[in-house]
This record gives structure tokens, C-alpha cells and sequence, in this order.
């Protein structure tokens, strides 16, 4: 009588995950023991979508050995549908969104690719180069273009420099489209819809075309004091400045520069504005000095306040970075260490993070899914935030200097931070 060889170990189920396998994997899983009864046969015999329900099966790390026996097994195993359930249950870093555009998919790293570097991200397991160095101590404000990803917008005293992101993370300098010389020097400045907006520091407003470098508007003496902060939308613009006022011009040429359609009293020093991405309205942080709220929305179209976010700010808490997520939801930080994510709808604080060493939060920028990143007043120190948690992920030191992180620029393989007297980058793509 024919005896019948026993099935391979590699098809074996735990009962614990035969358990918890839904009724079609499992059924699956029965039919294919039964059909090894009759005949032995070698992995590399199975149908590929019998090795996709077996790979459901492997950790990480069975996984990544199961790469190296072969160029089919590497093939299959590099599919995103395999990796897909890990990504769910770590902090990936995504590509942040720019605008209204992505990268396109075939620019993206596998998900494969992103798992590995998202285990770099949580470990701070990176290498950190000095990619651009400064004579002297600067305030420097960085931005990647909204319409050209691979373009970083930096400002170094009076000009703005626009710098290629080449493939292996460093810069490249395009001296063509070089922006300034300002009056003073430049404070913050925003880049979209194909232009750079900026504030100097001795109260002027500039715009430039950002692929032709073309300036299209210089407002002069805007304001009396220096122009910290300016954000706009379509034809509109916000700009906010110690000399305690918020205006908002028009940027068509039809409309005297000097003369800004609204000129809102905020009370304090303003340190951030923000507009939102539907244009209806805009956020101002100011110094929180003056017993008035530090974090106001107003309204663009009628120019008068909204409302004011917060009843338990300190003194001298002032908001220092605004970025909205979505229309109604906006995110902040500043002097009191903490970082607040803003339901707009209901004008309240849904979820805050606290920095542990009670530092100034001086950026926030996101991902637009879980991860944030915050620099610091101290150290070139950065910190990972994942919204789903109330602790820091992980800490990073960069400069070897004590200096603030005054912005900061990242992708799913790197994190640029600008620092007083040089822009580091962080580098998570390496094997280690």
C-alpha cells in the first residue's frame, strides 16, 4: 500500500495564529496541507499567491532572511501588499504633502524601503552631515517648494537661497534664482503657488516669482517695526509684526502697495500667522505679555476676530509656529513648552504634548498622518511626536552647539534642521 509523506514543516500553522486567521485563510491553509499529502513539493513550487497568504505568517525578521535566498522570494516579498500590516503598527514617516500635490507613487521608496527607515526614525539611528555653513550667527527660516519637491528655499541675512535636494539628501545651490538683497534681513518667509512671500526687518514686504526669481511687489515701511511673520492665499495677504498689527494687502497690482485694505490691532507682539487652507480665515500667535490671548482666529474677509483658542496660557507664553492640518484643525507651540493640536470647531485644545525638558518649542511641522517634528530652543535638539501617543518617540541632537532650531524640513529619509551658524542634515536612510 502507498504510503503518504508527511507535509512539510514550512506549511505547518500555529494553532494560535489558526485561531486568530480569518475563516478564508484559514480554509485556504487547510486545502493547501491537504493538497501536500500527496506529493512533496519545494517552496519555490507554490503558486504566488499561496507564498503571499505564507508570508502573513513571518515577523520582520524572517521576513528580511527570507529576502536573501533567492531573487524571487526578494521580488515578492519587496510587494507593498506585504508590508502594508506592519506600516499600520509603527510610525512611518510619510512624504509631507506639498499643497495640493504629492510626489508621484514612482518617486516614493517602496514601503518595504519606508518600514526599514521607520525603524531608523524610532531607534535615532542616523548620520548627521553639515550640508550648509554660515560666517555668522543667523536668525534662518527653510521651506521646501510647494510646486517642485526637490527644491529647498533657505534664508541667509539678506537673501533667500534656493538649493536643489539631490538624490542622496545633499544641496546644490542654484545661484540663478538667488532672491534679495533685502533692506534689512530677512525674517520668515512662505513659498507656494509658484511664489516667495517675505517679511525684513525693518518692516517691508517682498514677492518674488519662484521659478524665474522675478520680483513682482516691494511694500515699503508696511510696518513700523520689523515684519516677523506673513502667510497668504491666492491675491491676499497677512502679515503680522512686533509693532503689535496684523495687515492685510492685496497683491494685485491694481492696489497701492502702501495702503493695506485692514489693519488689525492684536494687542501684543505678533510672532506667527497662519491662513487657512480655504482662505476664510487666519490664525495670529502673538507674545502673550499683555494679559491678552496669545492665539486669535480672525476673519479675512470681514476683518474682525473670530475667536480667541485657550484660557490657560502663562504669561509670556507666546506662540512662536502655527500650521493647519485642515480647515479646522491647526496646530501650535511656543515659550510654554507645549505643543496643541486646535478643533476649530469647538475652539478647543483636543490633544497637547508637553516638551519634557521644559524648553521653547520654536517649530512644528507634520506629516499630515501621525508624525510630528518639533525643534527646540536648545541643543540644535529635535523631537519625534506620534499623535497617537502622549511621549516623545524619539529625541535628536544636531550642531554640537547650543543653538535654538529655528525651522526645520524633512522627508521620509531625511530631517534638515537650521541652526544659528549652519543647516544639518540627518540622514535615516543608512544600513546599520
Amino acid at each position: 500500500m502507498h504510503k503518504k509523506s508527511a507535509a512539510p514543516t514550512f506549511y505547518s500553522v500555529p494553532a494560535k495564529r489558526q485561531a486568530s486567521s480569518s475563516s478564508s485563510s484559514y480554509g485556504d491553509v487547510l486545502t493547501l496541507q491537504k493538497w501536500t499529502l500527496d506529493r512533496n513539493l519545494h517552496l519555490m513550487e507554490l503558486p504566488e499567491d499561496v507564498l503571499y497568504l505564507l508570508f502573513r505568517y513571518l515577523d520582520l525578521t524572517s521576513l528580511g532572511r527570507l529576502c536573501q535566498v533567492c531573487r524571487k522570494l526578494r521580488r515578492l516579498i519587496q510587494t507593498d501588499s506585504v508590508w502594508l500590516p506592519f506600516s499600520r503598527h509603527q510610525l512611518v514617516i510619510r512624504e509631507p504633502q506639498q499643497g495640493n500635490l504629492t510626489k508621484c507613487r514612482t518617486c516614493l521608496p517602496s514601503l518595504k524601503e519606508q518600514c526599514r527607515m521607520a525603524r531608523n526614525w524610532t531607534k535615532g539611528i542616523n548620520r548627521e552631515i553639515t550640508i550648509v555653513r554660515h560666517h555668522s550667527r543667523q536668525l534662518p527660516w527653510m521651506q521646501y517648494d510647494q510646486i517642485h519637491p526637490k527644491t529647498m528655499w533657505v534664508s541667509t541675512g539678506e537673501y533667500i537661497n534656493c538649493y536643489k535636494v539631490l538624490a542622496n539628501g545633499l544641496f546644490q545651490e542654484d545661484k540663478r534664482r538667488k532672491l534679495g538683497p533685502l533692506h534689512r534681513d530677512v525674517t520668515r518667509f512662505v513659498v507656494k503657488d509658484s511664489l516667495v512671500v517675505s517679511g525684513c526687518r525693518e518692516g517691508s514686504l517682498f514677492g518674488w516669482h519662484s521659478d524665474t526669481g522675478k520680483t513682482l511687489f516691494c511694500y515699503v515701511n508696511v510696518h513700523t517695526e520689523d515684519t516677523q511673520c506673513v502667510d497668504f492665499h491666492h491675491n491676499l495677504m497677512v502679515s503680522g509684526s512686533r509693532d503689535a498689527t496684523l495687515k492685510i494687502l492685496s497683491m494685485d497690482e491694481q492696489y497701492n502697495s502702501n495702503q493695506p485694505r485692514a489693519t488689525l490691532r492684536a494687542e501684543d507682539r505678533v510672532w506667527s500667522v497662519a491662513m487657512a487652507p480655504d482662505g476664510s480665515t487666519f490664525a495670529s500667535g502673538s507674545a502673550g505679555c499683555n494679559g491678552s490671548y496669545p492665539l486669535i482666529i480672525w476673519d479675512l474677509c470681514k476683518g474682525v476676530m473670530d475667536c480667541s483658542l485657550g484660557q490657560d496660557h502663562r504669561r509670556g507664553a507666546g506662540i512662536l509656529d502655527l500650521k493647519y492640518e485642515a480647515p479646522d484643525i491647526l496646530l501650535s507651540c511656543g515659550y510654554d513648552s507645549y505643543l496643541r493640536l486646535w478643533d476649530l470647531r469647538t475652539e478647543k485644545c483636543e490633544m497637547m504634548w508637553e516638551e519634557p525638558f521644559d524648553s521653547a518649542v520654536y517649530c512644528v511641522k507634520t506629516d499630515g498622518d501621525c508624525a510630528m517634528l518639533t525643534g527646540t530652543a536648545r541643543h540644535g535638539m529635535t523631537r519625534l511626536w506620534d499623535k497617537r501617543a502622549t511621549k516623545p518617540v524619539q529625541l535628536y541632537y544636531a550642531g554640537h552647539r547650543s543653538s535654538p532650531v529655528y525651522s526645520l524640513a524633512f522627508d521620509c529619509s531625511h530631517l534638515y534642521l537650521a541652526l544659528d551658524i549652519s543647516i544639518s542634515m540627518l540622514d535615516f536612510s543608512i544600513y546599520r
